[in-house]
């Protein structure tokens, strides 16, 4: 009975032992449990701070990257209108530059019918140039004839004188002579005085027909027919009063082209006159 109650007292030691070891054992791997647990909460608290840190990274990222696209799309906004206004000047001269060809044709058809025409007034000038000559070669002939009409005219005179029944006839005769001789010499003078050219200090009134101020070029509507020769110079006054100063650049029979004379006087005036008085220089 005492060994039964031995080994029950035995048992129930052992038991206790055993049964502390596991409590002791269960309460270390508790422990261990509840660090174990604590730190994989520490390493989700951490990760969720990294996880909240990389979504504001993400954010301010994507934030950055709208703006730079917004950026971008206002630059190049920007660039194409840019590019829209190029386009637009680039048409503007374009058309300018087809204007100034068309221009440049039409001046190039103008001189060309400009230097016909000054071929024809040359050629109309060299014909009355040559009368003139002759009419002057004439006039000593004609002067001789017009001086032995006059001797004639004298005879009579003095046979009228000596004969006085006769006299009214050859007096009659005598006047249509000297009357005829006086019309003659006053023609030839006249014909003689006659001149193709003007002389400086002298004034042409006339209509401005065309101004183009951004060529410098002034069409005249008289021409050599009326004096004006190539690289005369005028100045050019309205009511007395100065506006500036062209060149012949080209005189044709009927009309002249003439160029503005740079850095003189105030040309764009002449866009305000119709008429200007011409001064030869």
């Amino acid at each position: 009975m005492s060994k039964l109650s031995i080994g029950l007292h035995s048992i129930s030691l052992v038991a206790g032992i055993v049964a502390i070891w596991l409590t002791f054992s269960t309460v270390s791997r508790y422990e261990k449990e509840q660090i174990l647990i604590q730190d994989t909460e520490t390493q989700i608290s951490g990760k969720k701070q990294e996880l909240e840190e990389l979504r504001k990274e993400i954010s301010s990222s994507i934030l950055r990257e709208k703006n730079r696209l917004l950026d971008e799309a206002d630059e190049l906004a920007s660039i194409q209108q840019e590019n829209d206004l190029n386009t637009k000047k680039l048409d503007e001269v374009k058309s300018e530059i087809t204007k100034s060809d068309q221009h440049i044709e039409e001046l190039k058809s103008l001189a060309v019918s400009y230097k016909q025409d000054q071929n024809a007034s040359l050629k109309e000038l060299q014909i009355i140039q040559n009368k003139i000559m002759r009419l002057r070669q004439e006039i000593p002939s004609i002067e001789a004839e017009t001086r032995e009409i006059v001797s004639r005219a004298d005879q009579l005179n003095r046979e009228i004188a000596e004969s006085g029944d006769r006299m009214s006839i050859f007096s009659a005769v005598t006047e249509a002579i000297k009357d005829h001789y006086a019309r003659t010499t006053s023609a030839l003078r006249t014909y003689s005085r006659e001149r193709p050219w003007l002389e400086p200090g002298e004034v042409l009134n006339l209509e401005l027909k065309g101004i183009d101020l951004s060529s410098g070029l002034i069409a005249l509507p008289k021409g050599s027919s009326d004096g004006i020769r190539d690289q005369m110079l005028f100045a050019v006054h309205s009511n007395n009063k100065p506006i500036c100063k062209i060149r012949i650049k080209q005189a044709f029979r009927t009309h002249a082209l003439a160029e503005v004379v740079p850095l003189v006087g105030r040309p764009i005036e002449l866009l305000e006159l119709e008429y200007v008085d011409l001064v030869v220089l």
